[in-house]
């Protein structure tokens, strides 16, 4: 059985989308675990509107919240669906990782797929994760092939590749098309890390690595999972899992101040955690440019986050 934990963030109408593709699944069992960051947009309501709809597929709806989930619901249940309030805005990883404890808490859970609420997925999507997976005992966590949800013809990426210099990622085959082929193998020997939108554990990698780590907030978490389960498990790429991303939906990407303090700190805060202490004062230094290149184009809000991140601050301004 698979868990599909989806986290929402008054995101109602990318969360339904996303269950709605995710019951045109095939030739696999799973159940959906969705869970809410204290959402202020009616979410909780609408999404188990959207659950209640599609109970001859999924099952009963159970209502939990953040501080029960650590019962074992395989009984009496013989198909169920999970809707999590979780209160509080916690964040990308610690929002999921409610959800992540529930799923291995019951007795079925075989795999969990963190998925992202502003995704739909292909049909065949979770069978080819599975079946990746069935390839090589040594994959603890599979990604999928990342889709523009805007533009179904361009991938987003297949993982990511880190620079330990400037604390920066890009994707791997962005904006290859989605019928090219792809040689697994080799992409797997370039990447360092899976994209985050599509996260596909094994049961026994989130027991023997850990859940994702919380000290993020939002952002990186990916990254840091890749980099701790480097000497117990293996990742790779399932390129035939087809994911449509409409990438940044959930948290306002280039948008949000918050999101891109985030994205500025956890630059600099993966770099101390893993990085040499060269590589550290790099990717410091890197933030002047950044810092320079905001102030040309009057960006002050925005500036005042790597401000903050430079002197030491950490502390969100706006």
């Amino acid at each position: 059985m698979v868990y599909i934990v989806v986290l929402n963030w008054n995101g109602k109408n990318d969360t339904i989308a996303c269950i709605n593709s995710l019951v045109r699944l095939e030739g696999i069992k799973y159940t959906i675990v969705v869970c809410d960051n204290g959402s202020q947009d009616d979410s909780l309501t609408e999404i188990k509107t959207c659950l209640d709809g599609h109970c001859e597929t999924l099952g009963q709806v159970i209502l939990l919240n953040k501080d029960n989930v650590n019962s074992d619901y395989y009984e009496p249940f013989e198909k169920k669906v999970f809707l999590v309030d979780n209160i509080n805005n916690l964040g990308f990883a610690a929002g999921n990782n409610v959800g992540i404890r529930l799923a291995l808490n019951q007795e079925d859970c075989d795999y969990v797929w963190v998925l992202n609420n502003d995704t739909e997925v292909d049909v065949d999507s979770l069978k080819a994760l599975v079946e990746k997976m069935k390839l090589n005992p040594r994959l603890g966590l599979c990604g999928s092939k990342l889709v523009y949800f805007s533009d179904k013809t361009s991938l987003q990426g297949l993982g990511g590749k880190y620079n330990q210099w400037l604390g920066t990622v890009k994707h791997v085959c962005a904006y290859k098309k989605i019928n090219d082929e792809f040689d697994e193998k080799a992409i797997e020997n370039q990447i360092d890390y899976i994209i985050g939108a599509s996260l596909f554990f094994t049961k026994d990698c989130l027991n023997k690595v850990g859940l994702l780590s919380e000290d993020y907030f939002l952002y990186f978490e990916e990254l840091d999972y890749s980099f701790r389960m480097k000497t117990i498990a293996d990742f790779g790429i399932a390129s035939k899992s087809t994911v449509f991303h409409k990438e940044g939906g959930s948290t306002g990407s280039g948008k949000s101040l918050t999101a891109d303090f985030y994205a500025i700190k956890n630059r600099l805060g993966i770099a101390k955690k893993y990085s040499s202490s060269c590589s550290v004062i790099t990717v410091w230094l890197s933030l002047w440019l950044v810092l320079l290149k905001r102030l040309s184009k009057l960006e002050f809000k925005k500036s005042i986050n790597i401000i903050s991140v430079i002197i030491g601050l950490n502390k969100k301004i706006f």
